[in-house]
């Protein structure tokens, strides 16, 4: 990531949704590769930092060394370019741009006065269509200001956790991106998603404790209806998506792309209190029952964001301790146990769906 943020030198918004209703979206996956419109825009979580990639012509060296004992040169074609950004943690707009619900994601106006998002997988591998629209501030120059078209997001990851760096959520998505245009407009900043305001706030430690889905003993990480018996010190929340980019144009970027596999795993910081931690750890397949998490970042009730897990897998994990440790403590794995797993996000706060399918 570099030194820029949202909060000096640079800000970045996003497109999102198509205008097969008639109203203000996209046009095609790549935007016919036409600039963004202010009117297309909107704000993400506060970016924190950011890197791309522009795409760019793979080469090869070819043919036998000549007198000067170098070789020739030729492009074979191009590689698509890469978006990485971190942010606040404080909705689940990145999280919906790889699940991509089927149907429309937000209850609006539930409950009163606020709105409600529920994201399971969706089941096509055609991309919705979404963009970034980024400008780099204090210098008047169309090379610091462009808009990403054709993506497919790839990865999202949440780090929150008791220590002092990682106290305060933050999330970092990377999504690879067919086409880069250069000639965007120099557009009004979006109004900042103010990571304090109820319905939007700036998820932490503590509000992930609330629900008891961390922090000591939570009762929302149990195995066959019991408690797993650890205290939660950090957590690590990985989504993932497999993506395909095909068919390129004359210039040679893609024209189409696809979302295809599905995955994601839970990596746990933890503090064996019990037996039931080294049975699970020690159990061939079959489960005697499931192994879920099932918790919240909670603010208040209009203001939470819940993540449910069903049937989940315990990547197994040799046991150790050193006499000078502070406390005997393992790194956990879990991931989905087999086909019937599922995940399930349900978001409660001030975003209608405009920020999600359809501006």
């Amino acid at each position: 990531m570099t030194r820029y943020n949202e909060m000096a030198d640079c800000h970045m918004a996003l497109a999102t949704g198509d205008d097969g209703a008639g109203g203000r979206g996209l046009t095609a996956w790549r935007n016919a590769d036409a600039a963004f419109e202010a009117l297309e825009l909107i704000p993400s979580d506060l970016m924190l930092g950011w890197y791309v990639k522009e795409p760019t012509f793979d080469t090869r060296r070819f043919g036998a060394m000549s007198t000067a004992r170098t070789r020739d040169r030729w492009s074979s074609q191009r590689k698509e370019g890469i978006w990485k950004s971190k942010h606040t943690f404080q909705t689940l707009q990145f999280l919906f741009w790889l699940m991509q619900t089927t149907g429309t994601p937000t209850n609006e106006g539930v409950p009163a006065g606020y709105n409600t998002q529920t994201l399971t997988i969706g089941a096509t591998n055609v991309p919705d269509w979404h963009g970034i629209h980024f400008e780099r501030e204090g210098i008047a120059s169309n090379e610091l200001r462009y808009d990403i078209m054709g993506v497919l997001p790839s990865d999202l990851v949440i780090n929150c956790g008791q220590s002092k760096e990682n106290f305060k959520a933050t999330q970092e998505i990377t999504v690879p991106f067919a086409f880069l245009n250069r000639a965007a407009t120099d557009l009004a900043a979006q109004t900042k998603r103010k990571p304090g305001t109820l319905g939007q706030s700036w998820k932490t430690w503590k509000n992930a404790i609330t629900g008891n889905g961390a922090g000591k003993d939570p009762s929302g990480l149990q195995y066959n209806g019991a408690n797993l018996e650890v205290d939660i010190l950090n957590m690590s929340l990985k989504f993932h998506r497999d993506y395909y980019f095909g068919t390129p144009d004359a210039t040679a970027y893609p024209t189409i792309g696809l979302m295809l596999g599905w995955d994601y795993s839970i990596i746990l910081d933890v503090k064996p209190i019990g037996d039931l931690f080294y049975t699970v750890n020690n159990k061939e397949l079959p489960y005697a029952g499931d192994l879920d998490y099932d918790f919240y970042f909670e603010t208040s009730a209009n203001d939470k964001i819940r993540l449910n897990y069903d049937k989940l897998y315990m990547v197994p994990v040799d046991e150790e301790n050193d006499w000078d440790d502070t406390i005997e403590g393992y790194t956990i794995t879990l991931e989905p146990l087999d086909t019937t797993s599922s995940l399930t996000a349900t978001g409660i706060d001030i975003l209608d769906n405009t920020h999600f399918e359809n501006p």
